[in-house]
């Protein structure tokens, strides 16, 4: 089967490449195109730019404009923001990509189990599958930072989410469905009856909610959920790696613990590095050229 997989990166160099190497290693079996999306102000976090180089025959690197801090300071959502702007412009790459499926993955991974054979043999024609945020496919309630109580609306949790063509050619219409918003008023009387809401408050759509709020209610697709902690053997999730989000909601010395933690992993689990990955993908495309012009 063809494979676009899309990582929108913001994270050391081990950390991007655990998750690429994982997911390789237990689906060697398909055609797989990778695609990885990294700021431009990289060097603005980082003089550590060895992911260039290891993933160079494994990946295409895809650079973007990070978002104005300052423009959005007061935005609740801000790293909501910046995460769909990275994921955004990858999709707007990989329309020009022929696969069968589409899989996200979050830059933070081990995938310790070929997760998406399963997903495929389980549920063949579904046109989105994954796992929902908490197991919760209602709205859930919650406070911002700064208090203030609003509803959130049930998102897929696009760390490990599988999407048809045809899922991804409904997004590709307007690309700003992906994006974290507040629901107008107007919105939120549509919303409201479908989700059995029974307080008057704000509703937060995080990135990819509105994704999975239509093709369960307005695209006419057909959605599978794996149970969370079903994913979680499957995938385990370093959550936090961000460069700034991660240092923000851990602080400096637990954040510190969490990359040593993810890079004495990948030393474990990829003693070579990425180098047999590149070397089967080069024999690959050497085969296949060959194979066209009859050598």
């Amino acid at each position: 089967m063809k494979i676009c997989v899309v990582v929108a990166a913001h994270a050391p160099w081990h950390v991007v490449e655990l998750t690429l190497g994982s997911f390789l290693r237990v689906h060697q079996q398909h055609e797989i195109d990778i695609h990885v999306g990294v700021h431009l102000n990289f060097c603005h976090y980082t003089n550590d730019y060895q992911m260039f180089k290891d993933l160079k025959g494994i990946a295409q690197i895809h650079m973007v404009p990070e978002i104005d801090w300052q423009a959005n300071n007061a935005n609740i959502f801000r790293y909501s923001e910046m995460h769909a702007k990275n994921l955004e412009n990858l999709l707007f790459h990989a329309a020009y990509y022929e696969f069968d499926r589409i899989v996200i993955l979050d830059h933070d991974l081990l995938v310790r189990r070929p997760f998406f054979n399963e997903c495929m043999l389980r549920y063949p024609d579904a046109d989105l599958i994954g796992a929902a945020f908490d197991d919760i496919v209602g709205l859930r309630e919650f406070k911002a930072d700064g208090g203030q109580l609003l509803y959130a609306l049930p998102k897929i949790s696009i760390w490990h989410t599988i999407l048809t063509r045809k899922t991804f050619d409904k997004i590709m219409e307007n690309t700003r469905v992906i994006y974290p918003r507040m629901l107008s008023n107007e919105e939120r009387g549509r919303y409201f009856p479908i989700y059995g809401a029974d307080k008057d408050l704000p509703v937060f759509v995080d990135t990819f909610a509105d994704v999975f709020h239509k093709v369960r209610h307005e695209w006419g697709l057909k959605h599978a959920l794996v149970p969370q902690p079903e994913f979680d053997g499957w995938v385990q999730h370093f959550s936090g790696s961000s460069f700034n989000y991660g240092f923000r909601i851990l602080g400096g010395d637990r954040y510190t613990a969490r990359m040593n933690a993810s890079l004495e992993t990948f030393r474990k689990e990829f003693p070579e590095g990425l180098e047999p990955y590149r070397a089967k993908r080069r024999s690959a495309f050497l085969e296949e050229v060959q194979n066209k012009v009859g050598l």
